[in-house]
């Protein structure tokens, strides 16, 4: 969903991250009919960056976000339950894929084996069929909300204020693996906006950290 009064960049690049990281994640377990140990470490190895990413923007949604823009709009402040309820249905299913990863990395090879991780390439089909449904919902709710209140000038400082909370650690994970979603030309758009010391974060360190990090679950 898309609103010309909407200018929270770092949250559409947010969500589109979320979609297409869990969708590249989930297809290569379902390519891995019968994986071996290091298979499934690196499988597993990705997707607790992937939900460090993911839980990381829920909380600052859950504590942040959603409370401030309830407070002033009651349109929005009606669909806050249903969002609170989305995050925690998917809280209890990442619950049970890392009780799987955990289950088999305890399994020694055979049926039971095959077996439990049939199971938990379901529960990566169906994460990413909630998280897709949660985010329809949730921009739904929170595009119009704040382009109702806020000004374009007023969002820039809001997104502004966002990244001087972050933790650095976070940044300098968060930024890059957004980024890798987008086309040659929104990088260096998104780039130019940033302040000259994200840049330099960004191209001395940030990026190299990031690659070597995604290397060793991708490679």
């Amino acid at each position: 969903m898309h609103d010309k009064n909407f200018g929270l960049k770092s949250y559409l690049r947010i969500h589109n991250a979320i979609r297409r990281d869990l969708e590249r994640l989930e297809n290569k377990a379902a390519r891995l009919t019968n994986p071996g140990s290091v298979d499934l470490a690196k499988l597993q190895q990705w997707f607790d960056f992937y939900w460090d990413m993911v839980e990381s923007h829920h909380k600052g949604e859950d504590r942040g976000a959603f409370p401030m823009l309830a407070k002033i709009d009651t349109e929005f402040a009606s669909r806050v339950p249903v969002l609170t309820f989305d995050h925690h249905e998917i809280d209890r299913i990442v619950d049970e894929i890392q009780a799987e990863f955990h289950g088999l990395r305890e399994t020694q090879p055979g049926e039971e084996t095959r077996t439990r991780y049939r199971l938990l390439v379901g529960l990566l089909k169906l994460l990413q069929q909630k998280l897709g449904e949660h985010l329809v919902r949730e921009e739904a709710a929170f595009i119009p909300a704040i382009a109702r209140n806020f000004s374009l000038e007023q969002q820039a400082t809001i997104e502004e204020k966002m990244y001087r909370s972050m933790p650095d650690a976070y940044l300098a994970m968060m930024v890059p693996w957004t980024l890798q979603y987008l086309d040659a030309e929104e990088k260096h758009s998104t780039l130019e906006g940033f302040s000259a010391r994200f840049r330099y974060l960004y191209n001395v360190s940030w990026q190299k950290r990031f690659d070597r990090l995604t290397f060793s679950f991708n490679a």
